[in-house]
């Protein structure tokens, strides 16, 4: 009888653990800020980088915090999990970084062990404890749509249970391995902040004001440009000419001129011009 009811806590607490596995693998997303709190400057030591390709190779769908999400994280961001990288027990070139997973409410729904490196070269250092980090939760992190999750301990446990009391127990065990990873190419963002990164401590400082990026979505006779938050900023009306729009409700033209895009506006003052970071 003692033998069944430890057999029974072991259940519950295996069960427990893979509950809150299948939790995080509920979530299509996940969303990386461009700057981590306890460095200074975006992407420091292409930390935000890193993080974003190890969260890929893992099937989830990824995102900076200022992209423009898809459709149904945008109405509901309850959809995605959010991550955050802490500093902790700072030492002489010793680094320990933990990821934390939370949740839009920011409760926490996974944390990470701490990654630890020694490595003198700073971005090496970060960047090997990160990964580090990872790995400590690497085989929790996985997205399976509308499936039951089983961990091989709980199968084991299960079918013990079942030599003990003689029930029949249906289980479901679903593969992870050779799990085929969606490939991509790095978006031109990445590119843009891989480019843009200091990494030297001496002028992690200095930020650049970045221009404001305006998403073309096509409508009839011409495209709706919308910024970061889904507002729309203006109304393009096609033209007889390649490249050449009209701005429906002003007194302006947005051209294209040697892979620029420029507004060209009528004003009191005269002609005002300007630069535009149009995403088509």
């Amino acid at each position: 009888m003692k033998k069944f009811f430890l057999l029974l806590l072991i259940l519950s607490f295996t069960l427990t653990k893979t509950n809150a596995q299948a939790k995080v693998n509920t979530y299509k997303y996940v969303i990386v800020p461009l700057q981590y709190k306890f460095l200074k400057g975006q992407n420091a030591y292409r930390l935000n980088t890193l993080t974003k390709q190890l969260f890929l190779k893992s099937g989830y769908e990824v995102y900076y915090d200022n992209q423009l999400l898809p459709d149904d994280v945008f109405e509901d961001r309850c959809l995605a999990m959010y991550v955050d990288v802490n500093e902790v027990d700072k030492g002489f070139r010793l680094t320990n970084l933990e990821i934390e997973l939370k949740d839009c409410r920011g409760k926490l729904i996974l944390k990470s062990d701490l990654g630890t490196s020694g490595i003198n070269m700073h971005e090496e250092r970060y960047q090997t404890a990160l990964r580090n980090a990872y790995e400590t939760v690497n085989d929790r992190l996985f997205y399976q749509e509308n499936s039951k999750l089983y961990s091989s301990e709980s199968e084991t446990v299960i079918a013990d249970v079942q030599n003990e009391i003689e029930e029949t127990v249906n289980t479901n065990v679903v593969a992870t391995s050779n799990k085929k990873m969606k490939t991509t190419k790095e978006s031109k963002i990445d590119d843009k902040l891989e480019s843009s990164t200091k990494l030297t401590e001496d002028n992690t400082d200095k930020e650049e004001t970045p221009m404001i990026v305006f998403y073309a979505k096509k409508i009839e006779n011409g495209f709706q440009l919308v910024n970061q938050e889904r507002k729309t900023e203006m109304v393009l009306l096609n033209t007889a000419l390649d490249n050449v729009f009209l701005v429906k409700g002003g007194d302006a033209i947005v051209f294209k001129k040697e892979g620029d895009w420029i507004l060209s506006k009528n004003g009191k003052d005269g002609v005002q011009v300007v630069s535009l970071n149009i995403k088509f």
